[in-house]
Parts: C-alpha cells; sequence; structure tokens
C-alpha cells in the first residue's frame, strides 16, 4: 500500500517553496553574481565600491570584502537569497577567525560553485561533486604544508605589505613596519602568540598616511574629566575601573528611577542628602586614593562632585571609556588590573604609566596619551585625509595586524596567485588516479582555483588568459614561486620581490570556500513560510471582532 502524501500546506500554510533545479539554479547564479562582485576589489590593483545608503546621506567608499559584504544591499538578491546571507556570514567568520582573506574566500567559494554548475549540468549528482572537492581540499591542503617556509622577521615585513598592498600600495612600506613592530611588541618578541585585538587603533584625520606612528601604550579620544586638571602627569599609579563612581547604584535611564530617588521636604533636608552624597563620594575617592592611584580610567561615568575631589587631591581622571575592549587594551598598556568593586581595591591593582597626557588639536578634538612601561597592549595611530579614506586606511592596517600575527613564528607561502596555480596542477595529477565521477569534480576544484591569479590579472589591467598560460607554463618547468606581481604587472618570482601570505590564512580561505559551497551543492529546497506572521494577523482580526461586539 502507497503511503498517503499530504499537501505541503496541510504542515506549513501555503509557503513559497524553491525545489531542486530551480534552486540549485538561482543558487549557482547568485553565488557567481556575488563572486564576480567582489573580485574587482582583489588585489593591489584593485577598484572601490561606493556603497550609497539612506537615500545618498550616507556613504562609504571601501575595497575591503567584509565591510562590503556586511553594508552592500542583500534585497536585490532574490529578497535576501540564502545564499547571498551564507555567503555574508561567510564573509563575517573568515574576518573573525582570520582577519583577512574575506573577499577570496567569497570569490572562491563563487568560482567552486559556479564550476558545480557546469558538472550538474551534464548529469553529475551534487553528492558526488561534494565528495570531489572534499578530495581535492585534502589533497591541496597537504600541498599547501609542502610549499611553505619558515616566516623570518624580514619575511614578516613582506606578509604584512602583501596583505596591505590590497588597499594602500603608496604607504605600504611605512605601514609594514608599524604593523610588524606592534605584532613583536605584543607578543613579547615572538615569544607568544599575538593577538591583534591587543592592537588598539586610532584615528586623526589632518596630516599625510606617512605621518602614522606606534605608540607604546593607548590613546583615546578623550578629555580629563575637569578642565582645570593638570595636562600631563609623569610616573603615575594608574586605576582602572569598571565600576559605578556616582552616588546612584544605576546611570543612564534608571537614574531618575523613584528606588533611587529621594524626596526632601525641606531646605535642611535637601542640604543633608548633599552632604551624605558627598560622603559617600569622599569615600570612593579614599579608597582609590589610600590603594596608591595617582590615576583614575574608568569605564562608567564619574560623578562631576567627585571630579572637584580629585582635583583638589592632585589626581586625574577619564571616564565614559567608549567600549570595554578599549578599557582592556588600556589595562594591559598599563599592566593593571581591571577593578569591578572600587571597597575592594588595593595596591596589587594598579598599573604604572610613565605618563599621561591630554593633547588638544586644533580642530578642538581632544586625545589622551597613556605611555605604559613594557606595554602588553599598544595603540597604532593612523594619519590620513578624509574620513571615508581613513576609514579604509584602518581597515588595511587591520589586515596586515592580522596577516603578520597568522605568520608569527609560522610558516608562509608565496602570494600573487602562485600557490593556486601550483595547486591547480598537481590537483589536475591527481585527479588522474581517481576513475570515478569524482575525477571531474576534482578537475573543477583546480579550475576554480585558476580563478584567482586571472583576477589578479584583469584588475590590473592584463589579459587574464595570457597570464595564466603563462604561469601554467612556468610551474610546468619546475618554478613553483612564479606568480603575478600586479604592482609590476609582470610574472616573477614572488618569493625574491616579497609578495608572501599566511600558510595559516591560506588553509582558512580554501576551508571556508569549500564548506560553503557544500551547504550550497547538498541542499535541494528552499520554504518560504509566513506562519507566524499568519498567527500575528488571525489574533488582530479576533481582537477587533470582540471590540465591535462589545
Amino acid at each position: 500500500m502507497e503511503p498517503v502524501k499530504l499537501p505541503l500546506k496541510v504542515l506549513q500554510g501555503e509557503p513559497e517553496r524553491i525545489h531542486a533545479e530551480e534552486l540549485r539554479e538561482s543558487s549557482f547564479v547568485v553565488a557567481k553574481e556575488l563572486s564576480d562582485f567582489l573580485a574587482s576589489t582583489l588585489g593591489p590593483r584593485s577598484l572601490q565600491k561606493m556603497l550609497v545608503e539612506d537615500e545618498g546621506r550616507n556613504f562609504i567608499i571601501s575595497s575591503d570584502g567584509k565591510t562590503i559584504m556586511q553594508r552592500f544591499d542583500l534585497m536585490q538578491f532574490k529578497a535576501k537569497h540564502p545564499v547571498a546571507i551564507l555567503f555574508r556570514e561567510l564573509s563575517k567568520t573568515q574576518d573573525y577567525d582570520a582577519g583577512d582573506g574575506t573577499t577570496t574566500t567569497v570569490v572562491l567559494a563563487g568560482e567552486l560553485l559556479n564550476e558545480a554548475r557546469k558538472l550538474v549540468g551534464v548529469g553529475l549528482h551534487p553528492n558526488i561533486i561534494a565528495d570531489g572537492y572534499k578530495m581535492a581540499v585534502d589533497k591541496a591542503l597537504e600541498i599547501l604544508e609542502e610549499l611553505a617556509f619558515e616566516a623570518t622577521d624580514e619575511i614578516l615585513y613582506k606578509v604584512a605589505r602583501t596583505a596591505i598592498d590590497t588597499k594602500y600600495l603608496e604607504v605600504a612600506e611605512e605601514l609594514s613596519r608599524v604593523v610588524v613592530e606592534a605584532v613583536k611588541i605584543i607578543s613579547d618578541g615572538g615569544k607568544k602568540e599575538a593577538n591583534p585585538e591587543d592592537v588598539h587603533i586610532a584615528r586623526k584625520s589632518g596630516k599625510e598616511a606617512a605621518s602614522t606612528t606606534l605608540f607604546r601604550g593607548i590613546i583615546v579620544e578623550k578629555s580629563f574629566l575637569h578642565e582645570d586638571m593638570p595636562k600631563r602627569v609623569e610616573n603615575v599609579r594608574v586605576a582602572v575601573i569598571d565600576a559605578p563612581l556616582t552616588v546612584k547604584p544605576e546611570e543612564g535611564m534608571f537614574a531618575s528611577h523613584y528606588l533611587y530617588s529621594t524626596r526632601v521636604k525641606s531646605l535642611e533636608d535637601m542640604l543633608l542628602q548633599a552632604e551624605y552624597e558627598r560622603e559617600i563620594l569622599r569615600e570612593k575617592v579614599e579608597r582609590i586614593r589610600g590603594a596608591g592611584a595617582d590615576v583614575i580610567i574608568s569605564r562608567r561615568l564619574i560623578d562631576k562632585r567627585l571630579g572637584r575631589m580629585l582635583l583638589k587631591i592632585g589626581m586625574v581622571a577619564i571616564h565614559a571609556v567608549p567600549t570595554g575592549q578599549i578599557l582592556e587594551r588600556i589595562a594591559k598598556a598599563v599592566n593593571a588590573r581591571i577593578v569591578t568593586n572600587v571597597s575592594e581595591i588595593s595596591e596589587n591593582d594598579l598599573g604604572y604609566a610613565e605618563w599621561v597626557e591630554e593633547v588638544k588639536f586644533p580642530d578642538k578634538s581632544t586625545f589622551v596619551f597613556i605611555k605604559g612601561t613594557n606595554p602588553k597592549s599598544v595603540t597604532i595611530f593612523l594619519r590620513g585625509g578624509a574620513q571615508h579614506t581613513l576609514s579604509d586606511f584602518a581597515r588595511a592596517v587591520n589586515d596586515g595586524l592580522y596577516a603578520v600575527a597568522k605568520a608569527l613564528n609560522k610558516k608562509v607561502l608565496p602570494g600573487g596567485g602562485a600557490v593556486e596555480v601550483e595547486l591547480a596542477l598537481r590537483l589536475r595529477k591527481f585527479a588522474m588516479s581517481d576513475a570515478t565521477k569524482r575525477q571531474l569534480a576534482i578537475l573543477a576544484f583546480a579550475d576554480a582555483l585558476e580563478a584567482i591569479p586571472k583576477i589578479l590579472a584583469r584588475n590590473s589591467g592584463r589579459d587574464p588568459l595570457s597570464v595564466l598560460l603563462e604561469l601554467r607554463k612556468e610551474h610546468a618547468n619546475g618554478n613553483v614561486n612564479y606568480g603575478y606581481d600586479a604592482r609590476a604587472r609582470e610574472i616573477r618570482d614572488v618569493v625574491e620581490v616579497g609578495i608572501l601570505e599566511s600558510l595559516r590564512l591560506k588553509e582558512m580561505v580554501i576551508k571556508g570556500a569549500y564548506e560553503a559551497a557544500l551547504i550550497v551543492l547538498r541542499s535541494d529546497d528552499i520554504l518560504y513560510g509566513n506562519v507566524l506572521q499568519e498567527r500575528i494577523e488571525e489574533e488582530r482580526k479576533k481582537r477587533s471582532h470582540s471590540r465591535v461586539k462589545k
């Protein structure tokens, strides 16, 4: 007896459904469109995207893949097509894990799906393609390990320059040295893992980008709590606090709540209440001062009356530090512990700063410079022109920081598409060892990898096919380090000219692109349901009907 087949609407209302071939075709089209859209931003000769928002009131100009993917309007891709959202999340994950390579990952994922589209068109099952891709990824990771070599200090500089070159060619050399020095400091000279999050990036427009400097401490766009506080103090103990330094337990929207308010019936009551509050503040100051602190840096707001008390005893303070992450960086810069309960503060919680200084710029912006000794966190003080340029400038430096951190005490690879061409060459040989249909998928994976050097060539103004054929010839002759130098628009030994990438980063790019392609290949249905909305409408109608009856 055949099973009863229920129509889908019995289970799910009346959803929109995209099934099998239609789904895969739409997925392939969206993936390719996104890949092509980002492809022009790849490499040092790439173009930028101008993304206009809020009917022209706001816009950004960037060649950073992650920034573009997060701000790009996905509505034009089949009303938030799942593949467009998947690629957006892919760029997020790649940026979170590696800090760079978002554009390459999305482009490669799109190319893998484009090659898969051709194979599906000739009758190959998606699962066979997925299996072949898995074999290609495993083999590619083995080959990468063979091609990689150890990173020296000079190689780290070249890795930084390769990452920064993709956005800021003119000042890449100066920035690369700043980035490498920053990573060396936070890693204690390479003795431990470097966390790029320990490098704070402060920005100030008004000078050329080459004026960017590395500061062994933290720079925050704040001013001292009281305008009469000394503008510079030296050899000071610093208390880094994340606790209320006010009378009321809460600030913000609950500050005037009746639970935290006191009603007074006379002037005498008001004076008594004011004195009581001052006593609470005085006690907080005495506890902090008693621990030996000269400077207070607080994540929370500080009561203005406390500011006057600090002024009288010669202390300085900064409050409302923008984020908890910046507060952590300050603590690392001065080697302090973050205090969350002022009543328990001790001398062991304090850090030390050579000096703390408030600096006012001609445009009236104010920065506080906190110079630490043996800092575990440092600041790159970026200078540049327009704010839009400065923002993209910061993203370029961030890419360089992550690239160097991933290569520190690890292995690196030749860049400029050299790795992709060599992988494609070896994968084609490897494919011949498999007599099943998976061979076609392995060959398709190799073709997808070669899209990277072709895009680099096209973005720099060269003919992609001619460049690829010449690269194939060099690699067939054993020149594994030959890639495309987009700056010079020439094919050459990229290791000699310093175009290098982190092994770890390249592994993550290939894995990330494969995993995104795998999700799409193994999906055969999309259901767009409005069940929740329908229930809301029904409930609204019931309430309206009940009101009419009354």
